[in-house]
């Protein structure tokens, strides 16, 4: 399977770092000749307030152009000069299976997560960082922390072992 660009992808939930995210990831792509893409997965019980499926449903769709707008505001105020392809994914449902199942599917060369922002009592946070650095250890990329040399490092041990296809 041969193939011009490292597979990149970006997991987002577009708060609040998600600019600086995708901005440093747009970058990393450019440098190294990467296809970008954007995931961002939202929990439904966040946006959806009533029993009504009609309803439901009508909430789900907004939410999903909403999202989908946001994500192309945010990837536009970025490349307003030099345009930059970034595919973007929105899904709904149980985020880490959501992130775990788009991973497998598309078997991204890297993955690109923003800073995690630290917060005084979260009793009920979600731990989406913990989980994909756990899972997909060998991968992950944090960004603003991660240099071009050190990715170019990991890519090329890649490439020595064969996970890469050249």
């Amino acid at each position: 399977m041969n193939r011009n660009k490292y597979k990149i992808l970006v997991l987002t939930d577009l708060k609040n770092n998600s600019k600086e995210t995708i901005e440093y990831a747009i970058s990393i792509a450019k440098e190294i000749d990467g296809a970008l893409e954007l995931l961002c997965v939202k929990k439904p019980l966040d946006f959806i307030t009533t029993d009504n499926p009609l309803s439901a449903m009508r909430n789900v769709s907004d939410e999903f152009i909403k999202t989908a707008q946001k994500a192309k505001n945010i990837i536009n105020s970025i490349t307003t000069n030099n345009f930059f392809p970034v595919k973007n994914n929105i899904a709904f449902g149980n985020v880490k299976n959501e992130i775990d199942k788009h991973i497998q599917l598309t078997n991204p060369d890297f993955i690109i997560i923003g800073k995690k922002q630290k917060k005084f009592l979260n009793i009920t946070e979600d731990n989406v960082t913990t989980f994909v650095l756990k899972k997909y250890n060998d991968c992950i990329f944090t960004a603003n922390k991660t240099t071009i040399p050190e990715i170019y490092a990991v890519l090329n041990s890649k490439k020595k072992t064969g996970q890469i296809a050249s």
